[in-house]
């Protein structure tokens, strides 16, 4: 690859890092004066503008030649160990690849951060997620995240022990999405709607103490649940219904909170 300028270097190292190539080699046939410096500049600037998830552990030039016809060869260390899903630059752009990576069951997160971020901006951005969606805090028994930084890009590491897999959850989708097809239409009202709803699981779904059913999977498969399963159930069939409803808790209990009319009821 031909190349001329400092900014043309930058842009064929993105290309190289869309590939993931490990070794990458361009002519130069701009001014060499400073060259080590444009090369350096660069590089950081494309590591840092691509959109390609990927960290490297570590990176080395050569170069040689006379001006017109000077030869940069790039080498490369990607972290092939670990898998990183997606970059980030804002609180929004992160909390949607958290959400990305949480729909798909992902029990470990890798996010590339490129941008300053703390923990409290990360346990910002997953209460975020959670609050926009009561179903997804109940879906997981428990989570942890860190942060760590390699050649000055950020790392944004989750991990989240969920109860159910995605094939599990797209079941659970799927069998709503039926039910509530079958029982309810567009001629009623939302209580009527609720009222079905409630009454649906109340006489289909029988109660169980064990943790092991404490979700909508185990309520809809198996045919009993605990407080968990109910509210989540109760999450998926009204929110399938058009109905707004978030998922609350106490110390020892769950229970919906269901916006009828412009109000909001509790249902338990």
């Amino acid at each position: 690859t031909r190349v001329s300028t400092e900014e043309e270097i930058k842009l064929a190292l993105i290309h190289n890092f869309t590939n993931r190539g490990k070794t990458y080699s361009l002519t130069y046939e701009g001014d060499i004066g400073d060259i080590q410096a444009k090369v350096d500049r660069a590089l950081q600037d494309a590591f840092i503008e691509s959109n390609e998830p990927f960290i490297l552990l570590g990176s080395s030039c050569s170069m040689s030649g006379i001006p017109g016809n000077f030869q940069i060869t790039f080498s490369f260390n990607y972290d092939d160990e670990n898998e990183y899903m997606l970059v980030a630059r804002s609180a929004d752009e992160l909390e949607n690849a958290l959400l990305k990576g949480f729909y798909d069951r992902n029990e470990k997160i890798n996010i590339v951060y490129k941008n300053s971020i703390t923990t409290n901006d990360l346990a910002t951005a997953i209460n975020s997620m959670f609050n926009k969606d009561t179903y997804l805090k109940f879906c997981i028994y428990g989570y942890s995240y860190r942060i760590s930084s390699m050649m000055g890009i950020n790392v944004v590491e989750c991990y989240f022990d969920f109860k159910t897999t995605k094939e599990q959850e797209d079941y659970v989708d799927r069998t709503v999405d039926f039910i509530v097809s079958n029982l309810t239409n567009t001629d009623m009202s939302d209580d009527e709607k609720e009222k079905l709803i409630h009454d649906y699981i109340v006489t289909n779904i029988n109660y169980s103490e064990e943790e092991k059913y404490g979700d909508a999977y185990s309520a809809l498969y198996y045919g009993k649940t605990k407080c968990d399963g109910y509210a989540m159930l109760t999450y998926k069939m009204l929110k399938a219904a058009g109905i707004e409803n978030i998922i609350v808790t106490n110390e020892d209990h769950a229970w919906n909170v269901v916006k009828i009319n412009d109000k909001w009821y509790h249902l338990d």
